[in-house]
């Protein structure tokens, strides 16, 4: 196209745009900032009521005598794996023999 007279280039194409400025573009990041700091809150927030679940649990389990933990096949030493839903060793099952 050309500028005919005193035909401005603005009044051609239309008004010029600048890109985004530093500040622009910073402020643009924040949403995305935010949702990974909500999300490492409500992670947090998670893991916390688990730890405090489990701390529960094992208090609970610490509390019976030995013969009741026996009644429920553990022994105190069993007891934080248990609280924590770690598997318990299989112990007093009869080994099958090998077939073949």
């Amino acid at each position: 196209m050309r500028i005919h007279g005193n035909q401005l280039l603005y009044q051609i194409h239309g008004p010029f745009r600048y890109p985004a400025t530093g500040e622009a573009r910073a402020r643009s990041r924040w949403p995305a900032a935010l949702a990974r700091l909500i999300d490492m809150l409500a992670d947090w927030r998670k893991r916390h009521a688990r730890h405090r679940q489990i701390r529960r649990a094992t208090f609970e389990l610490a509390r019976f005598d030995d013969r009741m933990l026996a009644d429920i096949g553990l022994t105190r030493l069993d007891i934080a794996a248990a609280a924590s839903g770690i598997p318990l060793r299989e112990r007093d099952l009869p080994a099958e023999p090998l077939q073949g």
